[in-house]
Order: structure tokens, then C-alpha cells, then sequence
């Protein structure tokens, strides 16, 4: 039986995210790659192989784009902890708001990092810190 576009979202987001974490690890480790935004068939083979490599930059924001679509948006993946049980996908949209806010920070676009790592931090926070703890961060 076809799947209902209900059903489809969250599919597709998983996608998203994945293909986000690919081309995250690709962009830092090479710069610019190619990236295809259309199906590779026998038919349009040829056309795609001469096709130049995309800007690393561009291509992150392209990402970033995508991300906030399908997790900001319209939020196809409940905003839950990641390792919740109630949490039936494979990967969850903390881990895309994670990899959007870093894609995020390697274009020095701090505003949209934070507007990624806002819903992260509502559903993990509050962090309570032991104050009778000493200060990673105190001077010797």
C-alpha cells in the first residue's frame, strides 16, 4: 500500500538529515564537491558527469535550508530525546538540529546555529550544575 504524505515526512527528514551528515563530513574534509540535485539515470549520466563541483559554502547553506524545512518548519520528527524510548526513528530531529547548527557554525552563521540549537536545548534542559562542584573554567 502507498504510504499517506503523513507517513512520508518523517522518512524523507531522515534523509535529509543523513545526506546532511554525508556532505557536512565531505564539506570539511574536502571543500567543495559535487552534489546532484537531480536523480542519476543512464539518460542524464553524461550531463551530471561535467557537471562542476558546488561551492562548500553554498552547499551547506543548501543543507542548512533543507534541515530547517523538514525539522523547523514542519517538524516531521517529534522534538524528543534522542534515545527516548517513545522515539520509533532511526535518527531523530535533535541529531539534524545538531548537525544543521554545525553546518550552521562552519558557514559563521551564529544566528541561525542558535536558532537550531534552541529547540535542542528546550528539550534537553534544563542542566542542573552542582554549584559545591569547582568550575572547570576557574583560574589556577
Amino acid at each position: 500500500a502507498p504510504l499517506t504524505d503523513e507517513e512520508k515526512a518523517p522518512l524523507l527528514a531522515e534523509a535529509v538529515i543523513l545526506r546532511a551528515f554525508y556532505y557536512y563530513i565531505l564539506t570539511i574534509n574536502f571543500g567543495d564537491v559535487p552534489y546532484y540535485f537531480e536523480e542519476v539515470t543512464d539518460a542524464n549520466n553524461e550531463k551530471i558527469s561535467l557537471l562542476p563541483r558546488m561551492s562548500a559554502h553554498d552547499l551547506r547553506t543548501e543543507l542548512m535550508d533543507q534541515l530547517e524545512y523538514w525539522l523547523l518548519e514542519k517538524q516531521a520528527l517529534p522534538y524528543i530525546k534522542t534515545y527516548d524510548p517513545a522515539n520509533e526513528y532511526r535518527i531523530g530531529s535533535m541529531v539534524g538540529l545538531t548537525i544543521a547548527g554545525k553546518l550552521a557554525m562552519w558557514n559563521k552563521r551564529f544566528d541561525r546555529a542558535i536558532k537550531f540549537f534552541a529547540p535542542i536545548e528546550q528539550v534537553y534542559a534544563p542542566v542542573k550544575i552542582d554549584a559545591s562542584l569547582p568550575s572547570p573554567y576557574a583560574l589556577p
